[in-house]
């Protein structure tokens, strides 16, 4: 099964309305952003926005206000093993 990564991706100039409506689309809870060339900048979850929005933000803002650029990613080539080192280092409750 192939993932079908334009439900994830959305652009730097996009507004937060955008993004949501992506994220809805992919029943995730996040989008990845990028620049037009594809460079991916970062990541925002539903939680980011729904955050934002309580500060007085609007639906109309742009979307890099909102983003995460401090994201750990991990490739195909990482083992399990790896992936879950990075996460254990992140994760805090």
């Amino acid at each position: 099964m192939k993932l079908n990564l334009n439900k994830f991706i959305t652009y730097t100039d996009n507004s937060i309305n955008e993004c949501l409506k992506k994220i809805e689309l992919n029943k995730k809870g996040f989008v990845l952003i990028c620049e037009r060339n594809n460079k991916l900048i970062g990541v925002v979850t539903d939680g980011d926005i729904r955050r934002k929005l309580l500060t007085s933000q609007n639906l109309n803002d742009n979307i890099l206000s909102f983003c995460n650029t401090e994201f750990t990613y991990a490739n195909s080539n990482f083992s399990h093993e790896s992936i879950y080192k990075l996460l254990d280092n992140k994760i805090k409750f």
